[in-house]
């Protein structure tokens, strides 16, 4: 995902069709599923506190981080939803564990 792709002479990201799987809780480039946007760029994101994982990696920290290893998961305990930046549609959503 970080290779760059050059386009007409500009130094642009390589970005993902808002597969689930690429979405982090943090921004990330995609593009707008909306037909009328198609918006290229990064992700506007609202996180909320996942509390059921946040007690499992106090409690019980080593499994917590293998099973987030395993599933090749951030190491944060937050979930996220993924909306268009400039349209507000809604891209998918990012779940801790």
């Amino acid at each position: 995902m970080n290779n760059p792709t050059i386009i007409q002479s500009q130094l642009v990201p390589q970005v993902d069709v808002y597969v689930q799987e690429s979405l982090k809780p943090y921004p990330v480039y995609a593009i707008c599923p909306n037909p009328n946007c198609c918006y290229v760029g990064p992700t506007k994101v609202s996180v909320r506190l996942n509390t059921l994982n946040c007690l499992f990696a106090t409690f019980c920290g080593l499994i917590w981080t293998i099973i987030n290893a395993v599933k090749r998961k951030e190491m944060a305990c937050r979930d996220a939803d993924h909306h268009c930046l400039k349209c507000g549609t809604r891209i998918g959503n990012y779940e801790t564990c």
